[in-house]
């Protein structure tokens, strides 16, 4: 049976543990997963993941990082007080990209407990074209031949083709529909001559959005 002065030296060993055991705390995330689902006319979007320090000790963010130079993580602050709740804010640049895209954001704290925390956020980016084709190639001194491009616009209640425009003179094109298929298109392109090596730009102009209009690039080559 411990004595009062055993109890009193176990109890002390006891608190002196767990004074040496690092408190339960560190940033806790809302959501450290976010999916966003973009616009068909969207350039960017934001995630903005929302946190609390749940310890007793301020927290300082030594550093966020980023899987992809596209995406841009901001904080209004690096330090934050027990308690106190805060926001990142990943900005994600699509500079043409489509389909399901994912970035992780990298976290690094001065808690010892919890140094780093992974974030991801994944965007679901429209595509609106598909086109197949995206270039077409000739050899110097063949004939003159016609090649076609298929082009289908996936959301043709939102945006149509206008019209199509090559600054070339060497090349002639033409957009025509493809009959009972709506959004469907076939652009021919044919080489006015064959006996040097050029680069044209074609343009397929679409209506939509007002502002800044979409367009199809597409490239006619003579090699």
């Amino acid at each position: 049976m411990p004595t009062l002065t055993g109890t009193r030296g176990i109890l002390t060993l006891l608190l002196a543990v767990a004074l040496a055991l690092p408190a339960w705390g560190g940033l806790h995330w809302e959501q450290k997963s976010i999916t966003v689902d973009a616009g068909p006319f969207d350039e960017s979007t934001t995630g903005v993941f929302t946190f609390t320090n749940s310890g007793d000790q301020p927290i300082t963010i030594s550093s966020v990082e980023s899987s992809c130079g596209c995406t841009v993580p901001e904080l209004d602050k690096k330090t934050y007080a027990p308690g106190e709740q805060g926001t990142l804010r990943a900005v994600f640049t699509f500079s043409g990209r489509e389909g399901t895209q994912t970035k992780n954001i990298f976290v690094m704290t001065d808690d010892a407990s919890s140094p780093q925390d992974e974030l991801t956020l994944t965007v679901n980016i429209p595509k609106i074209f598909a086109v197949e084709p995206r270039f077409v190639v000739w050899r110097k001194d063949q004939p003159t031949e016609p090649k076609t491009i298929s082009i289908r616009v996936l959301m043709p209640d939102v945006l149509q083709l206008t019209e199509v425009e090559c600054p070339d003179e060497r090349f002639n094109t033409k957009l025509d529909p493809v009959a009972d298929t709506p959004g469907a298109f076939v652009l021919t392109i044919t080489p006015q001559a064959m006996n040097e090596e050029t680069q044209a730009t074609v343009t397929v102009k679409t209506n939509a959005p007002a502002d800044t209009p979409r367009v199809i690039t597409i490239y006619a080559l003579i090699r």
